[in-house]
């Protein structure tokens, strides 16, 4: 007795079969036998949501957060999740323990992002897409100092090369923004601010212009090296409106934004509860986002979800102690 939904625009009210786990039929006949059922009336069906953007274990122990969260993302009617896995040297010293992790402790289906900050990764880069199948990295044009590493144009040109060498379609996820107008933004932002900075004062650390720039610079870098990226978190309208140039001509570019960034300004809580890379920013920003949205210029919408406690974000802390990242899994489909 469910609405169910379809790609596109179609609804059919009808009755969906299950056997072992897996859609059998939808059919509107009612004399079929079955061992359970259950009445949805008024209710939508809709295929599992896949949030292409999270990331687990980087605050508690990846067990713990994966058993957890991915319960979350149920409750939000996600059912898959692309996760980004970080490693200090090869990520083949991590591999085996990951996956028994998550297939054991999993509650919904997770593919693997590689983030590649190191040479010896890019060495591996052939062997990962052979031997642990991921056809998906990540890099940080602009990282979190004492969390996460950025990288280099050089080395950014090395990953392309390395994936010349590799034979099934791989994908690279690029967090864009230039990371020399970030360092100066928040020097000039501290000097004047100090600890009085706030969240408002934040979103000028991060200025709309670094994420125009570095989606300018990763953009041509692909189409020279005819490589597949992605661009995550997209935040600003300045940024997707010159992507939706971009994207005229430049197949190489595809474009992720998240539901928090669709939702939220850098006005809408006065807390550092809110701090964000990049970080939240007006009004105008959010609906020039869900224009792009609507135009398909965005081609998926993720949550970027950190998950942390108030303790862990150090919440009562001064702006620049804070940690970056919150919890969006249940709230995603809503928003």
């Amino acid at each position: 007795n469910g609405s169910i939904v379809f790609p596109g625009d179609k609804t059919v009210k009808s009755n969906l079969l299950i056997k072992n786990g897996k859609i059998a039929a939808i059919t509107k006949d009612f004399n079929i036998q079955s061992k359970r059922i259950i009445d949805v009336k008024g209710k939508y069906i809709l295929p599992g949501i896949v949030d292409p953007h999270v990331h687990f274990g980087l605050f508690t122990g990846m067990s713990e957060d994966i058993e957890r969260e991915t319960v979350s993302a149920l409750i939000g009617g996600i059912t898959t999740t692309g996760c980004y896995f970080s490693a200090e040297k090869s990520h083949f010293d991590q591999a085996l323990e990951l996956e028994e992790v998550v297939n054991t402790k999993s509650s919904v289906d997770i593919f693997p992002h590689l983030v590649i900050n190191n040479n010896i990764q890019v060495d591996e880069i052939r062997d990962y897409v052979e031997h642990l199948g991921v056809t998906s990295f990540k890099l940080y044009m602009n990282g979190i100092p004492g969390l996460i590493t950025d990288v280099d144009d050089g080395f950014i040109i090395d990953v392309f090369e390395a994936l010349k060498k590799v034979d099934k379609r791989c994908i690279v996820c690029v967090h864009t923004e230039n990371r020399d107008i970030v360092k100066r933004a928040t020097k000039n932002i501290f000097e004047e601010k100090g600890n009085t900075a706030t969240i408002v004062d934040w979103s000028d650390t991060h200025p709309d212009i670094a994420e125009e720039e570095a989606c300018i610079r990763i953009s041509y870098l692909a189409e020279q090296h005819k490589t597949n990226i992605y661009l995550v978190h997209i935040s600003s309208a300045l940024a997707i409106n010159r992507l939706k140039k971009i994207k005229l001509f430049n197949p190489c570019v595809k474009v992720e934004t998240t539901s928090p960034y669709l939702s939220i300004t850098k006005y809408s809580v006065n807390s550092n509860c809110i701090k964000m890379e990049p970080p939240f920013r007006d009004f105008s920003d959010v609906e020039e986002l869900w224009e792009a949205v609507c135009d398909n210029t965005v081609d998926s919408i993720g949550t970027d979800n950190v998950t942390m406690t108030m303790n862990e974000k150090n919440i009562n802390g001064n702006i620049w102690d804070v940690v970056p990242g919150y919890p969006a899994l249940e709230t995603h489909l809503p928003i």
